[in-house]
């Protein structure tokens, strides 16, 4: 999508107040490890409570105007905002 630089990641977390604390810090630390391997950190995000698990992230980019994708003007068909492969980055 026209990313030429990661900024930041940003964490949320939800889990269910009977997990053991120690799940969502490892799961932290994980995406930490991660995002240490594009040069970054994680510098944020939400953490709540919720019965089932969700665990995602958001990455901050730079991008060049010209690069970045608008939604405004998508016609029924086009297919946009797809990775490569789940577990690398945009």
């Amino acid at each position: 999508m026209g990313v030429t630089q990661i900024v930041s990641l940003q964490a949320f977390l939800a889990y269910p107040t009977t997990f053991p604390r120690e799940i969502p810090v490892r799961v932290l630390k994980g995406m930490n490890d991660f995002a240490a391997t594009l040069g970054i950190s994680v510098m944020g995000g939400q953490t709540i409570t919720n019965p089932c698990p969700v665990f995602g992230g958001i990455c901050m980019g730079v991008a060049r105007p010209i690069d970045i994708v608008h939604s405004y003007n998508a016609q029924p068909g086009d297919a946009w905002g797809r990775k490569p492969h789940p577990s690398s980055p945009s």
